[in-house]
């Protein structure tokens, strides 16, 4: 099924009738890019992606002399996960340690076959496995990209997600960064796809089977993907009431369904290790009450004499010198804990609505521009007690900025693009279904931490749809420069 969306005839149409060799050599270099195969376009991906691990690993971290372990706390936990699954100790970051409730099962599970290789080749197994993530959903994006636009602006899509230097840098780690970005874009074309079939009244069961597993894979590659999913399916269940077909709310139904029982195991066992009601993964509360300590909300930020994660354990309400005894890998390691912290952060959220308001705001602008705090740090933080100079050398600043300036150029695209074809004599669907895509990822993580550890991993799975409204704009822009340069030849 496929539905060409046209949102400028100056899109698909660049090439004046006389064409300078420069412009002729353009417009023969993206007939090419036009006509490669979506596996192509995969493989392309893939190699790109891991041809960056490898020199970032192997040329990169030797010359500037970082030397951190692949695994430990700056990963999560998730490498000490997939050991002990290797291992058969069960899901525990030790042997004979708690079992663990805060992390989802999917990255270590897909780890583990790695763990069971000499430690020497992890890095490779990482950066492999990253890697044929990061070329699956390429895949998947430009094929549904192709199946929306017209060659030139699904090339230009595609190009924009495979050569995001974010996504690129995220594939050597040891974190679901990826993988979420592979399951969300799954989750939103087959959306798509859903919709469509929808609309016509005849739904394939393979379709149906497929969604529920892609809706259940996204939840269990990161916790908040349960919110996201829940959005997401929102939306598709509205669409179906809109569009009042029978047929489409029965798939509907039975994928919501399929979803709900693929999880449900998962839940169980959480219910056994914890006594509490966790679909997939814990931790709510533990973020909420982080988010605080980041921005000093209802409580003093982060002092200059103790570090963030006693801060955190202060709005928590826990003993600060306890911190390591109570967190492990930033989780809980006892339910009783994870219990009261919840519903601490619950309790925070209904007294104090104004000041969950304010920590929404700054975590909304944080999320894609990170730099917010080095300008304007809490009050009584290190960072507030130095000139504005300073805060943008120290503390992670440039690499906020390098990060804030990039992010910040990519939405105007997105935007600009999203006019583009809001403006198009077309159906508003399309703009608008990328657009609620990208809103459907990015708002679940308002509540919370944002920007953690001056990592962008929380933004990476909005840039598919970034990239598919970025690219009407992109497409427009070079359509000018070529006819401007065959004008000046």
């Amino acid at each position: 099924m496929s539905v060409s969306f046209q949102p400028s005839t100056s899109l698909h149409h660049p090439s004046p009738p006389h064409h300078s060799s420069e412009t002729s050599r353009f417009d023969a270099f993206f007939a090419a890019l036009n006509s490669i195969t979506v596996f192509k376009a995969s493989t392309l991906s893939f190699l790109l992606a891991f041809g960056g691990c490898l020199l970032m690993t192997y040329a990169v971290r030797p010359l500037v002399k970082v030397d951190r372990p692949l695994g430990g706390a700056a990963y999560d936990g998730y490498l000490e996960l997939a050991q002990n699954l290797a291992a058969g100790n069960g899901y525990v970051f030790e042997l004979g340690g708690h079992k663990v409730f805060h992390r989802p099962p999917l990255f270590p599970a897909l780890l583990a076959p790695g763990m069971l290789l000499p430690e020497w080749t992890w890095r490779m197994y990482v950066a492999l496995l990253n890697s044929a993530l990061f070329g699956a959903a390429a895949g998947v994006l430009m094929k549904y990209a192709r199946k929306i636009f017209q060659p030139r602006v699904a090339t230009l899509a595609w190009l924009l997600f495979a050569l995001n230097p974010l996504l690129l840098i995220a594939c050597k780690n040891a974190v679901p960064a990826i993988l979420q970005v592979f399951t969300y874009v799954l989750t939103i074309c087959l959306t798509w796809e859903f919709f469509l079939e929808g609309k016509e009244g005849k739904i394939r069961c393979t379709l149906v089977v497929a969604y529920a597993l892609a809706l259940a894979s996204a939840v269990m590659s990161h916790g908040t993907m349960v919110a996201i999913a829940v959005l997401v399916l929102t939306g598709l269940w509205g669409r179906a009431i809109w569009l009042r077909q029978g047929k489409m709310l029965s798939a509907v139904f039975i994928s919501t369904t399929l979803f709900v029982l693929a999880v449900a195991p998962w839940t169980w066992r959480n219910y056994k290790v914890t006594g509490l009601f966790i679909p997939v993964v814990g931790n709510a509360g533990l973020a909420y009450m982080a988010g605080n300590a980041h921005w000093g909300i209802s409580g003093p930020a982060c002092r200059p004499d103790e570090d963030r994660h006693q801060a955190e354990a202060r709005h928590m309400g826990l003993p600060p010198e306890r911190y390591k005894e109570l967190i492990s890998f930033y989780g809980f390691t006892d339910p009783e804990i994870e219990r009261i912290v919840n519903h601490r952060a619950r309790e925070h959220f209904l007294r104090h609505p104004l000041a969950f308001a304010r920590k929404f705001i700054l975590n909304a602008i944080e999320y894609y521009a990170p730099v917010i705090y080095n300008l304007l740090p809490p009050d009584g933080t290190a960072p507030a007690a130095l000139p504005l100079k300073e805060r943008l050398l120290q503390f992670r600043g440039p690499q906020a900025l390098g990060v804030t300036c990039f992010n910040l150029l990519f939405i105007y695209f997105a935007l600009a693009g999203f006019r583009i074809l809001c403006a198009a004599p077309a159906p508003k669907i399309v703009p608008l279904s990328i657009l609620f895509a990208w809103l459907a990822f990015a708002l679940p993580y308002f509540p919370f931490l944002t920007f953690y550890w001056g990592r962008s991993y929380y933004t990476l799975g909005t840039f598919p749809a970034i990239a598919l409204l970025a690219a009407p704009f992109m497409a427009r822009t070079l359509d000018r420069f070529s006819k401007a340069r065959v004008r000046k030849s």
